[in-house]
């Protein structure tokens, strides 16, 4: 189990991650795009991990990136490969939610955004299919 933390930051910058397993919690880095927090993750497979980044600062934005897991020990801090960015005029709001699942030999990516009872926000659903390379 991977958690990310959407505030909580080490000393270099990186956000707090904790890998939980059968021998315990191991802690670990996350350097987010910079304006950006991770929001969410949903794992490829055991090496690769899809990461959800959300900026709504006035100015909404989402980026994903995919994750290379390996070589993981404490104290490794996680970087991405950004996949793909949606700002205005792409529909995007204060994305929350990631959701991963193979369809035949696509990936298709859900992203969800809630209004939070909010005037100034949407509840946002997008799908998306993306090829095998992609995902690599």
């Amino acid at each position: 189990i991977l958690l990310f933390s959407e505030r909580a930051r080490r000393r270099d910058g990186s956000h707090e991650v904790l890998l939980i397993g059968a021998g315990g919690a191991v802690s670990l880095g996350y350097r987010a795009p910079a304006g950006f927090s991770p929001t969410d993750a949903a794992a490829i497979d055991s090496r690769q991990l899809l990461v959800l980044n959300r900026r709504f600062d006035g100015r909404a934005a989402a980026e994903l990136q995919l994750v290379d897991l390996a070589g993981l020990r404490p104290g490794t801090v996680l970087t991405g490969r950004p996949l793909a960015r949606l700002e205005p005029p792409l529909p995007v709001d204060n994305m929350e939610g990631l959701a991963l699942r193979r369809e035949g030999s696509e990936w298709i990516v859900y992203l969800l955004s809630d209004d939070n009872l909010s005037a100034a926000q949407r509840t946002l659903l997008l799908k998306f299919a993306s090829l095998p390379e992609a995902l690599r």
